[in-house]
């Protein structure tokens, strides 16, 4: 029986206790590589939903300035911040 116990200062224990911490290692990188990736999914999401409301806004725009009977002088528009696109 004495022959199968694994003892503290054996090399099988030794490699046990460096296979766990090693282990642990990854498991903790992983998990921050995990966290940055949901972080930079959600930074993109955000990014695009940004970009895809100023490109319709500027769109929204061109159509209100190009619609016929809707004329304004080009100081009003520099006061407005409006630029329309003829």
């Amino acid at each position: 029986m004495e022959y199968f116990r694994i003892r503290r200062h054996s090399i099988y224990f030794i490699l046990l206790r460096i296979s766990k911490v090693i282990i642990m290692c990854i498991d903790l990188y992983a998990h921050i590589i995990y966290h940055f990736l949901v972080v930079l999914c959600q930074a993109i999401k955000y990014i695009s939903l940004l970009i895809f409301c100023l490109l319709s806004l500027n769109c929204m725009c061109s159509k209100i300035c190009a619609q016929p009977g809707r004329k304004q002088s080009a100081s009003r528009k520099q006061q407005n911040g409006i630029k329309c696109i003829k």
